[in-house]
């Protein structure tokens, strides 16, 4: 509290000294017996800063606020020592049983050593002491635990502050004193590093040979984080080190009270246990704020003053003020605390110390507990459910909303056993942030958490619960076949007539199918969901199909228009990401990456980044099958946006896709870096397939480094375990790089025969996926497939990896075969290597794009045709749309390859060529092409 000018001209008058140096300039002779501590100090450096900044301003009344155990003590003691090494005359007074203004007057003129004129009333003795330090000039005093003599303030401090003017006090108290030159100053918890800190001391006063390292930091670090930075719990916690290890000792933190207490000698009673420590809180409160104050402790992770006002029930009280004027009363006596929201929202909301809390569970028993519990349930089920439906401006706001309670909505889950409905509603009402946001495996533990509730519920939460299980599930991990639980929720919707949802389960039970390499299965799906959509003539629900595999083929406009049917924005993003999907595997590349941007662009204006995160790694997988991917910057920043949703499946993807880049690109060195991190984040451990695609890899990594025999055990272990059709492809395939290293070891052997079998393995591998066009599995091989064409060209060419001598001319017994392709000069028939003929007799757009290529080769070798301009050459005059064209071209190229061209056909820069290291021999035997 700043003074005026004139007080501090009447000092100077005096020839006294000013305010904020008064308290300096006597020196005590003695140190006072006050500072001896018995252990160390730790922390607090900011504290002490601001408390004496408010000092040195003038402040002659600071109160230091806190909760029970908070160290407010341990910091009075030290500010007072301070004080004293720099020349002040400090007192202290243990205020611990004053219960009246009597008892406060007894304390400090007994530790005044002050004789007080007998037989006088009160208020004259409170002006004794007023006289008396009035005539002894500067001086500080410390003032501790004066919450219980709260009342009497103004009566004592107050009137002895305007009787002596040199005279500064401090005082620490659990209350504010709420008097006018009064500066509060609310002490906080200790950091984590302070309380790391503090607990690493205190245990070596009891066990000086314990070692906190590994184990048993991480398990220091987490009581510090359990106890909330609270000094007197971690010291208590410390204590235990006797006994137990510090992993023992967080393993109990369930129940703190009977762990937080000491048996050491010489500790005031109040700091013996946490408990006892909080008690001299609640003992002085009204009874009205015992109840709200034990209510309160069925909330968790904060609260509003709404929400307060639905659960507190104070009835039993007549004489109780409202709610909030009770939680202001707690939050003054440091039983509670309040807090502003940062951003926009601003909103006050209170809470408690986990400590407190649990304190409060305790003095509910166990009938005004249930019913505690029961409101708290329904307002935050109903309050939720209401924010899962908001739309439109206040969409995000909902959102928000349900970020903010997740805590209390998880609680009410954690009821479950109790109560079955409102879990298994406060469940289905979270997942809508859950789906939006993540992180997945919280959605997926989260509705696991409610399965027990499914059977008892109506069957409209049934039919939800089933579907967004099953969703769960296949985000987090596709492989996982969630077709019962869908049946299951299809039989319902179709016993309830819910035509709606019909629709949509029996959409994703399409996808489903299709990640479970059943195509047939997926189409059949996806047919009935367009007759039963056209059936009832609900466009919403064919917006959930938005073209079935046998349906018109749509532009972006009719499909964002259909969509828009759909009154939530997420599910228009759902509707939209199964397009991705049917596309994809239907062979539509280039309509499925133009369904990847409508589902981003869905994804962002619905708020859910999750869904967004995942079309953007759909976007960017689809650039790699397209040969576009020019760096790997996107999928990069794709992958850290998932993993900052929470990783889970679709951020191993990334991975995967990933080091398929990095090896079409022959980045062996970030191909490594990529393997080194899945091992490192074990992301094997949960996702299975994920072990054998890391098997793979290494043993690529060690055929490219030329051993073999490595190679050889991590194909053997990679293939021994890939149980999944699409790994087993990818592993497959990936085995192709060992038969080229094989075939490069030949060679530098002068093994001639030996080479081109292993070549002619790697060939097979390669063309034995020459039939397949839809599909999982195709997309998995054209990821992979070009890497292989490439080691397959350069080994055909002579290229070895710097890690492989080139061959010994001198050894040389035949030499390498020169890679040539054979082809008729109109492109009917093409011939590669040693191979057989291949004819395209009336496969005439083919044949006309393969010489388009040829020519391009042979005026420009190594220069990608353009995709217009094959286009053009396959389809010339015909007006087809960019997106069409491009796709047509596409599955032409594919089928070339398949036919024997996929280690000589080669995608590049977003165009197509042949590679410029073959040999192009062309012949005009225009009747050899019936051959």
């Amino acid at each position: 509290m700043m003074h005026s000018k004139a007080f501090e001209d009447a000092f100077d008058v005096m020839g006294a000294p000013s305010p904020p140096d008064m308290w300096r300039k006597l020196s005590s002779a003695v140190a006072p017996s006050w500072r001896v501590e018995r252990s160390s100090f730790v922390g607090r450096a900011d504290s002490i800063r601001q408390l004496k900044a408010y000092l040195d301003d003038g402040a002659r009344l600071v109160t230091i606020l806190g909760a029970p155990g908070l160290g407010k003590t341990r910091l009075l003691r030290r500010l007072g020592g301070m004080l004293v090494d720099e020349g002040a005359r400090v007192h202290f007074f243990d205020l611990t049983t004053a219960t009246t203004r009597g008892s406060v007057i007894a304390i400090v003129s007994r530790l005044l050593g002050l004789s007080l004129v007998r037989d006088v009333d009160v208020d004259e003795t409170v002006a004794q002491i007023g006289h008396a330090l009035a005539a002894r000039g500067p001086m500080v005093l410390l003032l501790d635990n004066f919450e219980q003599v709260v009342e009497h303030a103004e009566s004592t401090l107050g009137r002895w502050l305007v009787m002596a003017p040199f005279a500064t006090l401090i005082v620490t108290s659990r209350e504010a004193l709420r008097l006018e030159e009064e500066v509060s100053f609310e002490i906080q918890p200790l950091t984590q590093e302070e309380g790391v800190r503090l607990f690493e001391d205190r245990a070596r006063l009891v066990r000086p040979d314990l070692a906190i390292t590994g184990v048993e930091r991480d398990a220091v670090l987490r009581i510090v984080e359990h106890l909330e930075g609270i000094p007197l719990a971690i010291e208590l916690a410390a204590a235990r080190t006797a006994i137990l290890l510090p992993s023992e000792i967080d393993t109990r933190l369930g129940a703190p009270f009977g762990l937080l207490r000491t048996a050491r000698r010489g500790a005031p009673e109040r700091h013996q246990t946490l408990e006892r420590a909080i008690d001299g809180s609640f003992d002085l409160l009204m009874p009205w704020e015992k109840a709200a104050f034990a209510q309160c402790s069925v909330f968790r992770g904060g609260f509003s003053l709404q929400a307060a006002e639905a659960v507190l029930d104070l009835t039993p009280h007549p004489e109780a003020p409202p709610v909030l004027d009770v939680l202001a009363a707690l939050c003054h006596k440091s039983l509670l605390r309040r807090y502003v929201l940062p951003g926009p929202s601003n909103r006050t909301r209170f809470g408690m110390f986990e400590s407190l809390r649990v304190y409060a569970a305790g003095k509910l028993d166990e009938a005004s507990c249930a019913r505690a519990e029961r409101r708290h349930s329904r307002h935050f089920v109903e309050a939720a459910e209401a924010w899962a439906l908001t739309s439109g401006a206040g969409f995000a706001l909902g959102l928000e909303q349900l970020a903010l309670e997740s805590s209390n909505i998880i609680q009410v889950v954690r009821r479950r056993v109790k109560e079955h409905a409102l879990a298994l509603r406060a469940a289905l009402a979270l997942d809508a942030l859950f789906a939006r946001v993540g992180p997945l495996q919280a959605r997926v533990d989260l509705l696991e958490d409610v399965s027990m509730c499914e059977q008892a519920a109506t069957p409209e939460l049934r039919i939800r619960y089933l579907r967004m299980r099953a969703e769960a599930h296949w985000m987090s991990y596709p492989w996982t076949d969630t077709r019962p639980d869908l049946k299951c929720a299809l039989s319902l919707a179709r016993q309830e007539g819910d035509r709606r949802a019909e629709v949509a389960i029996l959409v994703a039970l399409a996808a489903a199918s299709i990640y479970q390499t059943e195509p047939q299965a997926g189409g059949h799906y996806y047919r009935q969901a367009v007759a039963a959509a056209r059936l009832h003539g609900d466009r919403a629900a064919l917006a959930m199909v938005l073209c079935g595999p046998d349906d018109e083929v749509l532009g972006p406009a009719e499909i964002l228009a259909l969509v828009e049917e759909l009154e939530d924005l997420r599910e228009r993003t759902v509707a939209l990401g199964s397009l991705i999907i049917r596309r994809m595997v239907s062979g539509e590349l280039e309509r499925a990456l133009e369904a990847a941007e409508l589902t981003r662009a869905a994804a962002k204006k619905a708020g859910a980044p999750m869904l967004e995160a995942v079309a953007n790694l759909h976007a960017r997988a689809l650039e790699l099958f397209l040969g576009r991917a020019e760096d790997a910057s996107r999928l990069e920043q794709v992958s850290e946006q998932l993993r900052a949703q929470g990783g889970g499946f679709p951020y191993q993807v990334s991975l995967l896709h990933l080091m398929d880049y990095f090896h079409c690109q022959g980045r062996f060195a970030d191909l490594r870096a990529i393997v080194d991190r899945m091992i490192r984040e074990r992301a094997s451990s949960r996702y299975p397939s994920t072990t054998q695609v890391i098997a793979a890899y290494l043993g690529v990594l060690e055929a490219e480094e030329g051993r073999l025999e490595r190679a050889e055990a991590h194909f053997a272990e990679a293939r021994a375990n890939s149980a999944l059709p699409v790994v087993a492809v990818k592993v497959h395939l990936l085995e192709g790089c060992l038969d080229v290293a094989r075939a490069r070891r030949a060679a530098t052997e002068g093994r001639w025969e030996e080479m081109r079998a292993r070549l002619d393995d790697a060939r097979r591998r390669l063309t034995s996926f020459g039939d397949l066009s839809t599909g999982p599995i195709r997309l998995t091989a054209l990821g992979i497939a070009p890497a292989l064409e490439r080691a397959l060209a350069a080994c055909e060419a002579g290229v070895f990896p710097p890690c492989l001598p080139a061959p010994d001319e001198g050894s040389i017994s035949a030499p390498p075969p020169e890679p040539a392709l054979e082809l008729d000069s109109n492109g009917r028939w093409f011939c590669l290597g040693k191979g057989e003929k291949v004819s395209l007799h009336r496969r005439h757009v083919l044949a006309a794009i393969l010489a388009r290529l040829s020519e391009r080769h042979a005026a420009a070798p190594g220069d990608p045709l353009p995709v217009a301009e094959l286009v053009e050459a396959g389809w010339p005059g015909e007006r087809i749309l960019p997106g069409a064209a491009a796709n047509r071209l596409h599955n032409a190229v594919a089928v070339l390859r398949g036919l024997g061209l996929r280690g000589a056909l080669i995608t590049r820069d977003g165009g197509y060529l042949l590679d410029a290291a073959l040999v192009v021999r062309k012949h005009r035997d225009l009747s050899s092409d019936e051959a």
